[in-house]
């Protein structure tokens, strides 16, 4: 009976490491590296960058720098003499009145647009 068991443990001890290689081989398959890799790899685009960057240092030895200021963004003021209006809007008496203190509002600001 004991012999049963401890064949029976062995078996079950040999399925388990069977079945954690598997676990291990299945995680590095989804989780590992993906594709196969050479030392050289790196350098097979070496060559294509060194001519690219021999091209560039000749195109800005052959250029000139130009600088010149640019306009600044913004709209331009309309022409001073193109008529003016002024327009007024006035309240009630009873609107212009302030709730709080009971005296007539005063106006705050001024403020101009040309039309």
């Amino acid at each position: 009976m004991v012999l049963d068991y401890q064949s029976t443990v062995y078996q079950l001890q040999e399925k388990l490491t069977w079945y954690e290689e598997q676990f291990r081989l299945f995680q590095h398959q989804r989780f590992g590296a993906s594709s196969e890799k050479c030392p050289d790899q790196m350098a097979l685009f070496n060559e294509a960058e060194s001519i690219l960057d021999a091209l560039k240092q000749e195109e800005t030895d052959l250029e000139e720098t130009v600088s010149y200021q640019r306009k600044k963004p913004g709209r331009k003021p309309l022409s001073r003499h193109l008529p003016r209006e002024v327009v007024r809007y006035e309240l009630p008496e009873v609107e212009r009145m302030c709730v709080t203190v009971a005296m007539p509002c005063m106006r705050l600001a001024k403020t101009r647009q040309s039309s």
